[in-house]
């Protein structure tokens, strides 16, 4: 088994990280996709590469207010660099007030245009805008693939 979606990198497990990869590992986990949700934390989990760590790097919208005018810019420097195996994690996240929609909505767009430019996979985030995202895969003919949830 891999889990494709684990936060591993967040404060949280800082106590006893190691801990929860040796309990993963031993009920059959094999491997994890640990995905970024803001810049300034990337470099937090581009720390966990390792073995059987792979990364993923994304603007997350729950954390719009977080990302820079120029995010989605840098984030492609991130992508380059580090050799993330997917954009993520990203998505639409309609639980969140109307007013941050159409910057989500931008957000969003420019994301799966870079996953598509260098055919990357995408870990999508995705509450109550279903519709919403299948609707600009097709539009942008996606077809790198991913996973999603929420």
């Amino acid at each position: 088994m891999i889990d494709t979606h684990c936060h591993l990198d967040f404060p949280v497990f800082d106590a006893d990280r190691a801990a929860v990869w040796s309990r993963a590992r031993a009920v059959g986990v094999e491997g994890m996709v640990v995905p970024g949700v803001k810049e300034k934390d990337f470099a937090r989990v581009v720390a966990l590469r390792g073995a059987s760590v792979w990364i993923a790097l994304g603007l997350h919208p729950v954390f719009l207010a977080d990302h820079e005018p120029n995010a989605v810019e840098r984030l492609e420097s991130w992508l380059l660099r580090w050799s993330s195996v997917a954009v993520g994690e990203i998505g639409l996240d309609h639980l969140l007030p109307p007013e941050t929609h159409a910057a989500q909505w931008r957000l969003l767009d420019e994301q799966l245009r870079l996953a598509a430019r260098y055919r990357l996979p995408v870990v999508l985030h995705v509450r109550r805008a279903h519709e919403q995202v299948l609707s600009l895969l097709k539009e942008l003919a996606f077809s790198q693939g991913g996973i999603v949830h929420a």
